[in-house]
């Protein structure tokens, strides 16, 4: 028997106004689709398997897992509930649900369960945090095959795009531009087939993560690379602004930096949010494919055919940038006395002619440029 809060749980009762309503749909749901896929029966299966003893070479029994009847479960529509499973009525008293028995104890590494007969007690380890936490699984022979074709099928899909005699990765400019963007740096001395081996094991990486979560960009997105599209170009762009030492994250202000002009203040490309701080690099990616003039602003600066001017990143040779000049910022530019400097700092920035110009005016103009600055 299922208590939720100190309350017995009717699993028969199918009226769409019973306080419990919601599990009942969710049990049924659940006990259904597992009958589907494994009859009158399923197996639960424990993820610690037996050892030999490093002493004895003898092996060792399976771990046993306690499961205990009493469960803190959280939903999002009701937020906190102590769930209790009972094998035989609880006892009430004060609103608080006691089972007949402390936990159950998985002693062998595996109990099978009947879907008929022992259908609640199967719901109730579907919700537990031993499930949950994937201590337990419902063993599936046909899913772990399924598994097994799907990871072989992914393996010659990799091994075809990146090996085939046709795969537009035997062009040396080509595989760099796509391996620039999964990572691989110092290419100059390597040969196609070490860039090739390289490419693949990063890839193997990418899809790994993909399927725990921690990225988004795994085995399809690689082969969508292949064909030249414009995340190869932008991630390459990425990767060589890295290695130039020209891009940079600031996990600080959580901002992409991207340094135009040596001795120049860094230009803040984007803001990235809190949650997405583990995947910044991909995030800047996607928005680079979006906002094609900031792409085009780094494919400038990669080539070194960038410069700003009047506080926007323009096309062409950066200007060598007098150190006295560079070191002009917001915070000291009104204490400066040199009024050649100063002239020299206004006419550098694109503010004017500085011939006649009176000290304070410089500095008034040269402050509203710097204040004005990406920060």
């Amino acid at each position: 028997m299922i208590y939720i809060n100190g309350i017995h749980v009717d699993l028969s009762n199918r009226d769409e106004k019973y306080q419990f309503a919601k599990v009942i749909k969710d049990y049924h749901k659940t006990i259904d689709e597992l009958r589907y896929k494994h009859g009158e029966s399923v197996l639960f299966m424990s993820i610690y398997r037996p050892r030999l003893d490093a002493v004895t070479k003898n092996r060792r029994p399976h771990k046993p897992i306690t499961i205990s009847y009493v469960s803190n479960i959280s939903t999002k529509e009701d937020g906190a509930q102590k769930w209790v499973y009972s094998p035989e009525g609880a006892t009430i008293k004060d609103g608080i649900a006691t089972p007949t028995e402390s936990c159950y104890i998985m002693k062998r590494g595996s109990s099978t369960f009947n879907l008929i007969e022992e259908a609640e007690f199967v719901y109730y380890l579907t919700k537990t945090g031993k499930f949950q936490r994937k201590k337990i699984f419902i063993y599936d022979e046909n899913e772990k095959q399924d598994e097994v074709a799907a990871k072989r099928e992914q393996e010659v899909k990799l091994s075809k795009a990146i090996y085939d005699e046709e795969s537009p990765l035997n062009n040396m400019e080509t595989i760099k531009e796509v391996a620039r963007k999964w990572g691989v740096s110092g290419m100059d001395t390597m040969k196609i087939n070490t860039i090739k081996n390289i490419l693949y094991s990063k890839i193997e990486d990418a899809e790994k993560q993909k399927v725990n979560g921690i990225t988004k960009n795994g085995l399809d997105a690689f082969l969508s690379d292949i064909n030249q599209g414009a995340a190869v170009v932008v991630g390459g762009d990425i990767q060589l602004a890295i290695e130039k030492g020209l891009l940079s994250f600031n996990k600080v202000s959580n901002e992409w930096l991207l340094v135009v002009e040596e001795g120049q203040d860094p230009w803040s490309i984007m803001h990235v949010d809190g949650v997405d701080t583990p995947n910044s690099k991909e995030v800047l990616a996607r928005y680079l494919q979006r906002n094609v003039v900031d792409s085009e602003r780094l494919s400038m600066v990669v080539s070194g055919n960038a410069k700003i001017v009047k506080g926007k990143i323009v096309e062409g040779a950066p200007v060598d940038v007098d150190i006295e000049i560079a070191l002009l910022n917001a915070g000291n530019i009104m204490d400066e006395k040199d009024y050649a400097l100063l002239q020299k700092a206004y006419g550098h920035h694109g503010l004017g002619k500085a011939i006649g110009v009176k000290r304070d005016i410089l500095k008034k103009g040269l402050l509203e440029f710097f204040e004005a600055q990406p920060k």
